[in-house]
């Protein structure tokens, strides 16, 4: 297990969680019913994944269950858009955006580790 990394999962999932219920509470106070009702769904993923992570944080099964996730809610927002069921499609798409957001940032940070891995190791010289 990497501890870094799952560090690094955990930091990002406790920063999303606060800014993802203030944007629900924002469009609901507003009154915006859609909106409100998209941020939900966004909560509701996040608070998912959240369950999944406290299961098990072993950071590399976490990547793989969330593009699974990914690829079932890419399904279902198809079969949602069969059916012209368009408010169903508006949620299942936006628990896909957060997934999306999700996954890069994870990939950002997966970058700016090996990164400074990089930096810090020595380099091999070749005679």
């Amino acid at each position: 297990m990497d501890i870094d990394l799952t560090v690094m999962l955990a930091n990002i999932l406790n920063g999303m969680g606060p800014k993802l219920i203030s944007k629900h509470m924002k469009a609901q106070a507003a009154g915006d019913e859609t909106r409100a009702t998209m941020a939900l769904a966004q909560v509701v993923i996040y608070t998912k994944l959240l369950e999944r992570y406290q299961e098990d944080d072993e950071y590399y099964q976490f990547i793989l269950d969330l593009q699974q996730l990914r690829e079932a809610q890419e399904e279902f927002y198809l079969e949602s858009r069969a059916e012209n069921n368009r408010k169903l499609a508006l949620v299942v798409l936006s628990r896909l955006r957060f997934l999306a957001m999700l996954q890069r940032r994870l990939a950002a940070a997966e970058r700016d580790k090996a990164m400074e891995t990089l930096r810090t190791t020595p380099a091999i010289v070749r005679h």
